[in-house]
């Protein structure tokens, strides 16, 4: 009996411990803010004011400082700054070139002018009698070609074939096509072995060749008589003529006419370089100069697909070679 007792007084008092515990507590719903003003409040303090020395020491949000990820976490590794966009120009200048090439030709039309100098090559140093009997002028004109777009391979401004070995392929095709402007003996055995090496180089297949210097005078490269060459016989009279003459032409040969106007383009800065005779003549660099912006002209009208704009701009093509030749004959 005692036991019961003890056990609902025990009872009691808890329940009306509660009950003194819930009348203490403040009111949410409001229904109780007469009670709560009974009571004695301590309110907090107000919030300390700083002056701008104190603030100016603390970082508005420390997580830009920090950087992302969680408190504690390994920090990250940081790569290199991503390349300002230049347009190539910065590129250019720290392999030697100081120019985009990328601006007036493709790596594609690159590789596609190279692979088509192995057919001619190969015919014109196919005898000692083929090459002596004029196929040495033809083969200078196709060594010379190879070594200028060997040379815009070592300074160009991004991804392009047999980049890694340009140099030495620049040096050992240059001094091919200087050679060739004899038909000799040992102008034909040197001809013979880089037109055989340059079939294995598009291949794919490893050459050795000496080392040679990176730094370059395109005079002493390629000659500029087989350029000119060049340009007007296929350049000129076979892409730019006639390729436009109508649309069918134009429609047919349309590839072959923007891989020409890119060399075009090429050979018309290649032959501004002041090493080259006038080179340091204002009229004959400006009518170069013309020769090289027609060219993107002619371009950018053939990937356009517009016939009168590239028509265009072959007829000031013509113009300025016509100029140029009348003024800037030379030997060589």
């Amino acid at each position: 009996m005692g036991s019961i007792m003890l056990k609902r007084i025990r009872g009691v008092l808890l329940v009306s411990l509660a009950c003194q515990l819930l009348v203490a507590l403040p009111d949410a719903s409001g229904a109780g803010k007469a009670k709560a003003g009974k009571r004695k409040l301590y309110p907090t303090a107000p919030p300390p004011k700083w002056n701008d020395k104190v603030v100016g020491a603390f970082f508005a949000d420390a997580r830009d400082k920090l950087g992302p990820g969680q408190p504690g976490a390994p920090a990250a590794v940081a790569g290199p700054a991503a390349p300002a966009d230049d347009g190539g120009e910065a590129e250019a200048t720290a392999t030697g070139g100081g120019f985009a090439w990328s601006k007036l030709i493709s790596p594609a039309t690159i590789e596609d002018l190279i692979k088509a100098q192995v057919a001619p090559l190969e015919e014109q140093t196919k005898t000692p009698a083929v090459f002596k009997g004029g196929g040495n002028h033809h083969a200078r004109v196709n060594f010379s070609l190879v070594a200028m777009l060997f040379a815009v391979i070592q300074q160009f401004d991004g991804d392009v074939r047999w980049k890694k070995d340009a140099v030495g392929f620049r040096a050992v095709f240059g001094r091919a096509g200087v050679n060739c402007k004899v038909g000799t003996d040992n102008s034909f055995k040197e001809a013979k072995t880089r037109s055989e090496e340059l079939a294995e180089i598009v291949k794919g297949s490893k050459i050795e060749v000496p080392k040679a210097e990176p730094e370059f005078k395109w005079s002493e490269l390629v000659n500029r008589p087989p350029l000119m060459t060049r340009m007007g016989k296929e350049g000129y009279n076979v892409a730019a003529k006639t390729w436009t003459s109508d649309k069918g032409e134009f429609t047919k040969n349309k590839d072959d006419l923007l891989r020409e106007a890119q060399l075009l383009a090429v050979i018309g800065r290649v032959i501004q370089h002041e090493s080259y005779e006038f080179g340091d003549d204002e009229d004959y660099v400006n009518l170069a100069k013309e020769l090289e912006q027609q060219s993107i002209e002619l371009a950018e009208a053939v990937k356009a697909s517009d016939l009168e704009r590239a028509q265009s701009a072959a007829g000031k093509i013509n113009k300025a070679c016509s100029v140029c030749h009348e003024g800037y004959r030379s030997g060589g």
